[in-house]
């Protein structure tokens, strides 16, 4: 049966997502095909379909996982963020004078 873009799209996403998980708790070389395949609701078929071989997966989850934390430290920094800007602001009055609690 063929899926459409949408779904395969989908399906990728979803394995991606449940391979850097099980591989960010067990560690890669502890997650087999078997356990990657359950966690993501697919088939063996569908994750070699996706990806070719266990090790291409490895590279797009790790990849997967770098680019969702690097968004999360974006967000996280954002300027608009009142933390942020106290600790700019903190950050620039170390910088421009000799205070104890700077570890100056």
């Amino acid at each position: 049966m063929r899926v459409s873009k949408e779904q395969a799209a989908e399906n990728r996403e979803r394995i991606l997502k449940a391979a850097s998980r099980l591989m960010r708790e067990r560690g890669i070389s502890s997650v087999g095909v078997d356990a990657l395949t359950e966690a993501a609701g697919m088939t063996h078929g569908s994750l070699y379909s996706q990806f070719g071989s266990k090790e291409r997966l490895v590279e797009e989850a790790v990849a997967h996982a770098i680019r969702r934390r690097t968004g999360t430290c974006r967000e996280a920094a954002a300027p608009s963020r009142p933390c942020v800007a106290r600790c700019r602001a903190k950050a620039e009055a170390c910088e421009s004078a000799s205070q104890p609690e700077c570890g100056a």
